[in-house]
C-alpha cells in the first residue's frame, strides 16, 4: 500500500525556482502549495493544515528566521526546513537553534532538489512518530489513571473480604479450640452424675452437630476444592450402596440401585457427591422405625441428570417426625432442619446442582438432587474461565495440555474397551504422580480419553517444557492392556493464556483445534512428479542446524519448502516466490527479521503473506504483533508445537481467502 501524500507549504519569491522545486517534490509524492511572501503563507497556515513547511532564508517582506518564529507560535512542533544559499549558514544555525528541524543549502545546479524529498520525508516520519508517542503517552497515563481507581476500588473490597474473613476464621477457631474443653469437661461431669451409657448419645449428636457446623464454615470460606473428574455414576452408586449396607441390614432396611444403561458419565467429585447421597440414605433410614426398602435411581437426561432416593416403610412404620417434612416437590422442602442434610445440598451446589423433595406420605417419600450434565467440552470451558480469571487478577500465565493416546479406537478393538479403560486409568495415575499440582491445578480424564492437564500458574514457556517432558516419559515406559504389555505412543497439545488467547472462548476454540490428532504424513510422490501443486513455506534462519532441521520437518509433512539464510536473502525470496507462509528468524545478518518485515509490508502489503516469528526471546511477540504477524515460536521448540502453529495459521488464511 501506498504511503498518503506529504502536504508541503513552500516560502519561494523566485519563479524559476519555486517551479523546479515544486516539480521535484510532486514527482517523489508529495502536494506542494507555493506562497511568494511570508504574509500570503501565514494567512495559509490559517486554513489548512501542513506537514511541513519548506522556508526560504530570504523573502521580500519577511525573513526566514522571524518567519520560523511566527510559524512555531502558530503552530508548535511544525516540522520546518529551513533553504539557503552558499554563505547564509550562520542564519540557518540560528534558526536551527530556534527549532527548525534541519536545513539545506541551495545549489547552483539545483542538485540539492535531489536531497530535498529524503529530508521532507524524513522529518514528516519523525513528527508523526512523535505525535503518535504522545498520544500514546496520553493513553497510558489514562488507563494509569483508570487502574489505580481500579485498585483503590479493589484495596477497599480486598479489606471486606479480609475482615469477613477473619470473622470466619474466629468462628472457626471457637468451635476448634475455645469451645472442645468447655465441652469435654461437661462430657466429664455428665459421665460422673449419669454414667457413659446414657450420656453417650447425647454427647455423639452434640459433636456430630459441632462437626458439621465446622463444614459449614469450612464452604462458606471457600476451604473446600473441588476435585472433579469424569465418573460412571453406576460406579459411584454401586460404591455407596456397598457402604452403607452392613449398618442398615440390622434395622432390616433393604437397599436396591437402578442405573440404565444409557448413563452417561458425569463431571462430579465422586468424594463430596458421595457424602452427600450417604446423608439422604442416612436421614431415609433414621425416618422409618421398623424395617422398610430404599431405592437409589439414576435417571439421565439431556442437560442433566438426577438421582432420586425413594424409601418405603413396611406396613405403617413410618416415623411421625417424617410425617412433618410433606411438600410440594420445591427446593424449599428439602429438610433445612438436618444439619448433615444442609451439608449435603451444600455440596451439590457447589457443583451447580439442585436438591429437590416430593414430600412424604404415610409410608414412604423421596427427595434427591441433580446435577448439569458436563461435556468434555463444557468442563474445558468451566476450568478455563475460573483459571483465566485468576490469572488475569494475579497477572501471572494460565495453560492447558492435552494428551491424547494415538490409536485408540484400534487399541479398544484390539484389545477390549475394558483393557483400555484400564489403560486410561494407568496413565492417568501416571500424570497425577509425573505433574507437580499447585494450588488451581487439575488432572481430568475424558470420557474419550482425553487427559487434560490444568496449569492454574504456568505459563507458555513453563508449559512447553511440562509437555514435552512429560509426552516423552510417558513413551518411554511400557503400559499393560489388559494382560499385554504395549508401547502406547501419545499426542500432546496445548493452550495457553494470554500469549495465545485472552478469553475462555478464544482458548477454547484453540483447544478444540489442537485436540485432533496430526493428519498422516501423505505419501511420497513419484520422482518426476512436480511440486507445484505443494504449499510454499520460506523458512529463513541464519543457524544452518535449525535451517536443516525445520526444512526436514516441513518436508515430511508435504510441503516445498525454501530457506534463506539472511533476511535480505528471504525478503528477495519472498518477493519472488510469493510462499503461503514465512518462518522468520529475528536476529540474522544484512537484515534483521523486523527489518526484512518491514520492507515486505511495504513491498506486498500489511499481512499480504502470514508470518510466523522464531525467536528465543519471549519479549519480542509485543514487538511482532504490531507487525501483522499470525504467530511467534520461542527457541527451542518441539516438531509438533510447529506443525501445529503452521496449519492453524494455513488454516486461517485459507478460511479468510474463501
Amino acid at each position: 500500500m501506498a504511503n498518503p501524500p506529504i502536504t508541503v507549504l513552500l516560502f519561494e519569491d523566485d519563479d524559476s525556482q519555486a517551479l523546479l522545486t515544486r516539480e521535484a517534490l510532486e514527482q517523489a509524492g508529495c502536494q506542494v502549495d507555493v506562497c511568494r511572501n511570508g504574509r500570503d503563507g501565514l494567512a495559509r497556515m490559517f486554513t489548512r493544515d501542513y506537514q511541513v513547511y519548506l522556508v526560504d532564508i530570504k523573502l521580500p517582506d519577511i525573513n526566514g528566521v522571524e518567519l520560523l518564529r511566527r510559524i512555531t507560535a502558530v503552530k508548535p512542533g511544525a516540522v520546518v526546513i529551513v533553504v539557503t544559499g552558499h554563505g547564509d549558514e550562520t542564519a540557518a544555525v540560528e534558526a536551527m537553534k530556534l527549532g527548525a528541524y534541519d536545513y539545506i543549502v541551495k545549489s547552483p545546479s539545483m542538485g540539492h532538489l535531489a536531497a530535498l524529498p529524503f529530508v521532507i520525508r524524513e522529518g514528516s516520519d519523525r513528527s508523526q512518530m512523535k505525535h503518535e508517542r504522545e498520544a500514546l503517552r496520553t493513553e497510558v497515563w489514562e488507563h494509569a489513571r483508570l487502574l489505580e481507581e481500579r485498585n483503590a476500588e479493589l484495596r477497599r473490597l480486598h479489606r471486606d473480604l479480609k475482615l469477613l474473613a477473619r470473622l470466619r476464621s474466629d468462628l472457626l477457631s471457637l468451635l476448634n479450640h475455645d469451645l472442645q474443653e468447655p465441652l469435654n469437661r461437661l462430657k466429664e461431669d455428665l459421665k460422673q452424675k449419669y454414667g457413659e451409657e446414657a450420656v453417650h448419645p447425647s454427647m455423639e449428636e452434640l459433636e456430630r452437630q459441632i462437626e458439621g457446623i465446622r463444614e459449614l464454615v469450612r464452604i462458606g470460606t471457600g476451604r473446600i476444592d473441588l476435585a472433579k473428574r469424569f465418573l460412571d455414576p453406576a460406579l459411584l452408586i454401586q460404591q455407596i450402596t456397598q457402604l452403607v449396607r452392613p449398618g442398615l441390614e440390622p434395622k432390616q432396611v433393604q437397599i436396591v440401585m437402578v442405573v440404565p444403561s444409557s448413563a452417561t458419565a458425569i463431571f462430579a467429585d465422586p468424594d463430596k457427591v458421595g457424602h452427600s447421597l450417604r446423608m439422604m440414605i442416612a436421614f431415609a433410614a433414621a425416618k422409618m422405625e421398623g424395617a422398610g426398602r430404599i431405592m437409589l435411581r439414576w435417571e439421565p437426561g439431556a442437560t442433566e441428570s438426577s438421582c432420586s432416593v425413594l424409601f418405603e416403610a413396611q406396613g405403617n412404620s413410618l416415623s411421625p417426625s417424617a410425617l412433618s417434612g410433606r411438600g410440594n416437590g420445591s427446593a424449599s422442602d428439602w429438610p433445612d432442619g438436618e444439619l448433615s442434610l444442609s451439608i449435603g445440598r451444600r455440596l451439590i451446589e457447589l457443583h451447580d446442582g439442585t436438591v429437590w423433595s416430593n414430600g412424604m406420605t404415610g409410608r414412604s417419600g423421596a427427595f434427591g438432587f441433580t446435577l448439569p450434565n458436563r461435556t468434555m467440552q463444557q468442563a474445558f470451558g468451566e476450568y478455563m474461565r475460573q483459571g483465566i480469571e485468576l490469572a488475569r487478577q494475579e497477572q501471572r500465565g494460565f495453560s492447558i495440555i492435552a494428551f491424547l493416546v494415538k490409536g485408540l479406537p484400534q487399541l479398544r478393538e484390539t484389545y477390549g474397551a475394558q483393557a483400555v479403560d484400564g489403560l486410561l486409568a494407568s496413565v492417568e495415575k501416571r500424570l497425577n504422580d509425573m505433574v507437580r499440582q499447585r494450588s488451581g491445578d487439575q488432572i481430568i480424564r475424558g470420557p474419550n480419553g482425553e487427559m487434560a492437564v490444568i496449569l492454574a500458574q504456568v505459563g507458555r514457556v513453563g508449559s512447553l517444557v511440562i509437555a514435552d517432558r512429560t509426552r516423552r516419559m510417558l513413551e518411554s515406559q511400557p503400559w499393560l492392556v489388559g494382560t499385554a504389555q504395549a508401547s502406547i505412543g501419545f499426542h500432546a497439545a496445548m493452550a495457553t493464556y494470554p500469549e495465545e488467547a485472552s478469553t475462555p472462548e478464544a482458548m477454547l476454540r484453540l483447544v478444540e483445534e489442537r485436540m485432533t490428532p496430526p493428519a498422516a504424513t501423505p505419501s511420497p510422490k513419484p520422482a518426476e512428479a512436480k511440486d507445484d501443486h505443494k504449499k510454499k513455506i520460506l523458512v529463513a534462519d541464519d543457524e544452518p542446524e535449525i535451517l536443516e532441521e525445520l526444512n526436514q520437518c516441513l518436508s515430511k509433512q508435504g510441503y516445498h519448502v525454501l530457506t534463506a539464510k539472511d533476511g535480505q536473502e528471504a525478503l528477495d525470496i519472498a518477493l519472488r516466490e510469493r510462499p503461503q507462509l514465512i518462518l522468520l528468524d529475528v536476529l540474522m545478518p544484512v537484515l534483521d527479521g523486523y527489518a526484512c518485515l518491514r520492507k515486505l509490508n511495504a513491498s506486498l502489503g500489511r499481512g499480504a503473506i502470514p508470518v510466523i516469528v522464531l525467536t528465543s526471546r519471549d519479549y519480542m511477540k509485543d514487538l511482532f504483533a504490531l507487525e501483522g504477524v499470525e504467530d511467534y515460536l520461542i527457541k527451542p521448540f518441539n516438531p509438533e508445537d510447529l506443525i501445529q502453529r503452521v496449519e492453524l495459521v494455513l488454516k486461517r488464511r485459507s478460511t479468510k481467502a474463501a
